[in-house]
């Protein structure tokens, strides 16, 4: 999918390059600041029960933490701005070329070419394919980066054996994941040929109002066009149901490796392999995976919409 998307939108990579390398520096310094709490939380834990813990050193845990909150603010307001910037740059660019393309286009591109499947190519499409370049690329760094940060700092900070274990669920979560992105694929694309139908039957009937009104067959377009749009909405909502397909499944995955966390991580304290405070953060890091798997259910649903969309505009390009 993400070679795909990369020969897909390399006419803007090839101009918008340097703005994703400075959103890549500034997502992995949001994301390397953002694991600190956690690791903070669990040594001042520590620290509590072994009953160590000064004033002197509650502030400078405090002073620290504000430090870092105010570190990720500012590296998340300038990728932020970046990838919105992108989304704006990208449906520029696409309508542009979209535009250009039209104009230059001979009376047999026209007749394989209904009006109403430019005009959703025009419209739909390009927002689809802009949405990619925005939020779909943070979707993405969430998705990747930010959870390999997240998994680094887990292994680092308490056991590898607790992280591997309670890594064991994701790959479930990765290969469902793929089968739906494939069904979500299809199905999108026939959503928006609906519309396109859609389009056309418009188109129609306002060119021939004057022969629908001759003939009185206002009641037959109607029921028509009721049809079309019930087929759309059924359309649209198989792609909706497919989307919401991903959501309960991270939740299971994600409560399966609390159960392992807690199961696992009780008995290595018994050992004395790790901390209460280590476990403590072990957990919190957990919760914080919740993101990169909505993430990552976000991004194939944006992704496969992107990539139907970009192969109907190409007809034109």
């Amino acid at each position: 999918m993400l070679t795909k998307l990369k020969r897909q939108y390399h006419w803007l990579l090839e101009k918008y390059w340097r703005e994703y390398i400075v959103v890549t520096i500034c997502v992995t310094l949001n994301y390397l600041v953002s694991v600190l709490p956690p690791w903070f939380a669990g040594h001042a834990a520590d620290r509590i029960f072994a009953s160590n813990l000064t004033v002197g050193s509650l502030l400078a845990y405090v002073a620290i933490m504000l430090m870092v909150t105010v570190l990720a603010y500012v590296s998340g307001y300038f990728w932020s701005y970046y990838l919105v910037k992108a989304y704006d740059v990208t449906e520029l660019m696409a309508r542009q070329r979209t535009f250009s393309k039209l104009l230059n286009q001979n009376a047999p591109f026209f007749l394989a070419q209904s009006t109403g499947s430019l005009m959703g190519k025009s419209t739909n499409d390009v927002a689809s394919i802009a949405e990619m370049a925005g939020f779909g690329m943070m979707m993405l760094f969430d998705s990747t980066l930010y959870q390999l940060v997240i998994l680094a700092i887990m292994a680092i900070n308490g056991s590898w054996q607790l992280t591997l274990l309670t890594f064991l669920p994701y790959p479930f979560l990765i290969f469902l994941s793929r089968k739906i992105g494939k069904l979500l694929y299809s199905e999108y694309d026939l959503a928006q040929q609906a519309f396109d139908d859609i389009n056309d039957h418009v188109l129609e009937n306002i060119q021939g109002i004057r022969v629908i009104r001759a003939f009185v067959m206002e009641d037959q377009e109607g029921k028509q066009f009721a049809e079309r749009t019930s087929h759309l909405f059924r359309q649209n909502m198989k792609v909706a149901r497919l989307d919401a397909l991903f959501m309960p499944a991270s939740r299971l995955i994600q409560g399966t490796s609390f159960i392992i966390a807690l199961l696992f991580g009780a008995r290595l304290i018994g050992q004395g392999t790790i901390t209460i405070g280590q476990l403590m953060s072990h957990v919190f890091y957990l919760g914080m995976l919740a993101w990169p798997m909505i993430a990552m259910g976000e991004l194939i649903n944006i992704a496969q919409q992107a990539t139907a969309s970009m192969d109907r505009v190409q007809e034109i390009w």
